[in-house]
């Protein structure tokens, strides 16, 4: 697989992750709006013995796995930018035009 096969690759898996992570976003307000949280220690227990998946669910399940998908995303985008860096001139122009970067920079704003 050559250099510009997998930085597009690369690319493609950091735009799912994206789209995957805008889609979740309503899907949790929806949730939290369908089962609120409950306020005491026993209500929360409950919860887990009726229904565990809900109970997950409250318990910002969808949360900590939007979290490892960044993970996920900020390795894929430093190996990209890191492939522009070295098969490209070292400038900070070329940098720039790496469509990667400002995908990076259009992220980081979230």
């Amino acid at each position: 697989m050559n250099s510009r096969n997998s930085s597009k690759l690369y690319h493609n898996f950091c735009i799912l992750i994206i789209i995957i992570m805008i889609v979740l976003i309503p899907v949790q307000i929806v949730l939290f709006i369908l089962y609120p949280h409950p306020s005491t220690i026993t209500e929360w227990f409950t919860l887990f013995k009726i229904n565990p998946i809900i109970g997950f669910i409250g318990f910002d399940v969808i949360y900590a796995f939007s979290n490892v998908l960044m993970i996920f995303l900020y390795i894929s985008l430093f190996i990209i930018i890191k492939k522009c860096i070295l098969f490209q001139e070292n400038t900070l122009n070329q940098l720039v035009k790496c469509k990667s970067y400002r995908l990076l920079l259009q992220v980081s704003y979230f």
